[in-house]
């Protein structure tokens, strides 16, 4: 089984993890508008804004429950010379995102003026990850709880949706599938991957 998973690791697809990445936004969409009333804010242009640390950490659990290695990753700028995070528009700003296998998953990064779900590169050149506690996030007390209640919906809407709802694998490898796939999106396409960019 370790071997199995090792290999599941190593073979993320692209298009699949794209695919699970929309489903997955799909599912968040409605909770971001329910943070931002619960923290009294106008309602951003961008419904992702200022969610980034919670849906990542939320997305990690979700791969990492099917068996796909997921790993919080951000970065925030913070002054002399030390550059992290995500780069737009000429500059470096505080972001969170996933890293899966060799890819990168961002569900958050359309408030900057990308996709609704991006996929690169890990080493694509827009993401730098904090080196330590200055230039990283770190989810406060107060999202991990978001979290725990973002997953018992998850886990609810999984388990009463089986034979209906959730009936359509999503496989993130030759290994391995998982059915997690809601029937919003169960006709969505994945052809349309965002190819690799550099700033």
């Amino acid at each position: 089984m370790a071997h199995r998973k090792r290999r599941l690791r190593a073979q993320v697809n692209p298009r699949h993890l794209h695919h699970f990445g929309a489903l997955t936004r799909s599912f968040l969409e409605p909770h971001w508008k329910a943070w931002h009333a619960a923290w009294g804010s106008q309602p951003p242009n961008c419904p992702s804004q200022w969610t980034c640390v919670r849906s990542s950490v939320f997305v990690c659990r979700t791969l990492n429950q099917i068996g796909c290695e997921a790993a919080f990753q951000s970065g925030r700028p913070c002054g002399d010379g030390h550059l992290y995070g995500y780069f737009h528009d000429g500059g470096w700003q505080t972001h969170a995102w996933v890293l899966a296998g060799n890819w990168i998953l961002d569900l958050t990064a359309d408030q900057f003026g990308g996709p609704d779900v991006l996929i690169a590169a890990a080493d694509d050149a827009r993401y730098r990850c904090g080196v330590d506690d200055r230039t990283r996030l770190e989810p406060s007390a107060r999202a991990m709880r978001a979290v725990d209640f973002l997953w018992t919906s998850w886990q609810r809407r999984v388990e009463d949706g089986a034979g209906r709802d959730v009936s359509i694998p999503v496989t993130l490898s030759g290994v391995a599938e998982a059915a997690l796939q809601p029937a919003a999106v169960r006709h969505a396409t994945t052809a349309n991957v965002p190819h690799r960019r550099h700033a």
